[in-house]
C-alpha cells in the first residue's frame, strides 16, 4: 500500500495556506491504515475550519459499525471540540458569541480504515467530500464506488454536513469493500468532486451512472459533458487514474498551476482543493 495526499487553499480569494478550510489526516494503528478528509463549510456557523481539523483527528480507532457507535463517538467528539474551541469565542464581539452558541459549525466528512490483514477496507462519510474506488483490470481501471455524493439528488445539492451542536440525523455506519492488489482509491473535496465524476462520465458514462443515482444520472448537467469535450484528451480510466497521481506528486505551486488552467477553462469552480490517493 503506498499513499499521498496534497491540499491547497483557495488561492483566488484566500491570502495563504492558513486560510484553508479543508483538513486531512492519513494515520495508523496496530489494526488499520486510516485516512480522514473533511471540508469546513465556512458559508454557514462560525469555527468549521477548527470543526474539520477537530474531526479529521478524531477518527475512531475501529470502523463505525451500528448506529450507537455512531452516536456515541459523535456526542463525546461534539463535548470534546465544544469544550476545546469554547475558551477562545470571543464573547466580547456580539456577531461572534451569537453565532457560535446559535449556530455551531458545519463540515463534511470522509474516513477510510484499511485492514492491515484482511484485503478490505471500510468507508464512512457525510457530504460531498468523496471517495473513488477504481478497480485494476488488465492495463486499465474500473470505476467501482463513488461515495457518499452519490446520495445527494443531484451533484449540485447543498451537502449534507456534521454540526457539533446538533443532534446526528444521518447514518455514519461504514460500508466494507473487498479489494484486490492494484486497486486504487481517490479522496477529494466537494469541486474537485464533481470535476471527477464529470470526466468520468467522459470516459465511461456506462460505469460512471452505475456509481451514482437515478436522480443524479437524470440531473447531471448534459452542457457541461459538452463543454469539457472541448479539451477532452484522455479517454482510458488507467490515463486518468494516473494523471491524477501525478497531480498529488507535485509541488504545491506546480498543483496550483494546473488546477489554474481547468478554472481559467471554467472546468472547476475556485475553492479549496485537497487529494488523497491510496494505491493498493
Amino acid at each position: 500500500m503506498r499513499s499521498g495526499a496534497i491540499t491547497s487553499f483557495d488561492f483566488y480569494s484566500k491570502i495563504n495556506e492558513d486560510e484553508n478550510e479543508d483538513a486531512i489526516r492519513i494515520f495508523e494503528n496496530s489494526n488499520f491504515n486510516m485516512f480522514a478528509m473533511s471540508d469546513g463549510a465556512g458559508g454557514a456557523g462560525i469555527y468549521c475550519k477548527e470543526w474539520a481539523n477537530y474531526i479529521v483527528n478524531n477518527q475512531p480507532e475501529f470502523p463505525i459499525l451500528s448506529n450507537e457507535e455512531a452516536d456515541k463517538w459523535f456526542q463525546k467528539t461534539s463535548k470534546s471540540f465544544y469544550e476545546f474551541i469554547k475558551p477562545t469565542v470571543n464573547y466580547d464581539n456580539i456577531f461572534i458569541g451569537e453565532r457560535f452558541d446559535s449556530e455551531g459549525s458545519y463540515a463534511t466528512l470522509l474516513y477510510v480504515w484499511l485492514s492491515k490483514t484482511e484485503k478490505k477496507y471500510f468507508i464512512s462519510g457525510i457530504g460531498d467530500t468523496t471517495l473513488f474506488y477504481f478497480k485494476k483490470i488488465n492495463d486499465n481501471y474500473s470505476i467501482r464506488l463513488i461515495e457518499p455524493i452519490s446520495k445527494q439528488l443531484s451533484l449540485e445539492d447543498n451537502p449534507e454536513l456534521l454540526n457539533w451542536q446538533k443532534a446526528l440525523k444521518y447514518s455514519l455506519l461504514s460500508k466494507s469493500v473487498d479489494y484486490e492488489n492494484g486497486d486504487s482509491i481517490i479522496i477529494c473535496t466537494d469541486s474537485l468532486s464533481r470535476r471527477i465524476i464529470y470526466q468520468l462520465l467522459l470516459i465511461n458514462q456506462f460505469e460512471t451512472e452505475k456509481c451514482l443515482n437515478e436522480n443524479i444520472n437524470k440531473t447531471y448537467r448534459r452542457d457541461f459533458l459538452e463543454h469539457l469535450k472541448i479539451n477532452h484528451r484522455i479517454c482510458r480510466m488507467n490515463e486518468f487514474v494516473n494523471y491524477l497521481r501525478n497531480l498529488i506528486g507535485m509541488s504545491a505551486e506546480s498543483f496550483r498551476a494546473e488546477i489554474t488552467k481547468w478554472v481559467e477553462r471554467n472546468e472547476l469552480e475556485k475553492d479549496d482543493y485537497s487529494f488523497i490517493i491510496i494505491d493498493l
